[in-house]
């Protein structure tokens, strides 16, 4: 299961979400979020609320903390590669550290 998860985690999580969260996200609120300290605070913000679908409060901040130097490093890179290659290694770290259960619910179930 970890040779899945270190495989498949960084292809269909995380550039997936980077291309969401850093490519789209930069794009479609630079004009609106001129300051890269407003940009990068609210991709953080908006990438850790995404995650409150897991039930839990830890996937929402971890992912809040995490959020916020990815978009950082999106910002000073301008290259989805780089982020995306970063968020596959911290998911990956996560996953083998035994905290990924945080960010695995199995099927979403509605309350």
């Amino acid at each position: 299961m970890w040779v899945i998860v270190m495989t498949a985690y960084p292809l269909l999580g995380a550039l997936p979400q980077e291309i969401i969260f850093r490519c789209f996200f930069f794009h479609r609120y630079r004009n609106i979020l001129v300051h890269p300290g407003a940009m990068i605070l609210a991709n953080g913000i908006s990438f850790g609320l995404f995650h409150m679908f897991y039930g839990n409060p830890v996937a929402p901040l971890l992912s809040m903390a995490a959020g916020c130097p990815f978009a950082w490093r999106y910002h000073r890179s301008q290259s989805l590669p780089v982020v995306a290659v970063e968020h596959g290694i911290w998911g990956n770290l996560i996953f083998t550290i035994g905290t990924g259960w945080y960010f695995y619910s199995g099927a979403i179930q509605s309350g």
